[in-house]
């Protein structure tokens, strides 16, 4: 009866070990994952800005820096729904999506203060949602 108990209890702090190891995995995939989303999200936060800069400067050579920041935004975005399965930010990044649309159209016939605030508010919330 000893030996049954012993092995009783062996097998029981076998299976929480192994228990606690894939939570450990898990946890740390999902940190990963957030961290993937933060810095992905800061990079969009910095694209933003350049085309907030881009849009607002008076030198030659605004709208091409304007279609570039509006570039790599679409690239951050692609990057965050490849790195993440979260529903809220995937409606985050198609808010932030079809906010562009019209910015890049204005900035494509040569509108150079199109509507921002839509566009601003929209990368906000990817960031707040990104965030942990």
């Amino acid at each position: 009866m000893y030996r049954s108990t012993a092995s009783r209890r062996r097998t029981v702090v076998t299976v929480a070990a192994v228990l606690l190891t894939l939570t450990a995995v898990a946890a740390c995939d999902e940190l990963d994952k957030a961290v993937d989303c933060v810095q992905t999200a800061d990079s969009l936060a910095v694209s933003v800005t350049k085309l907030e800069k881009a849009l607002s400067s008076t030198e030659d050579g605004n709208a091409a820096r304007a279609q570039q920041a509006m570039d790599d935004i679409d690239t951050e975005l692609a990057e965050l729904r490849e790195k993440t399965e979260d529903s809220e930010l995937d409606e985050a990044v198609d808010e932030l999506t079809v906010t562009l649309r019209p910015v890049r159209e204005a900035v494509t016939k040569g509108d150079s203060s199109p509507n921002l605030r839509p566009a601003s508010e929209a990368a906000a919330e990817v960031v707040k949602v990104c965030t942990p």
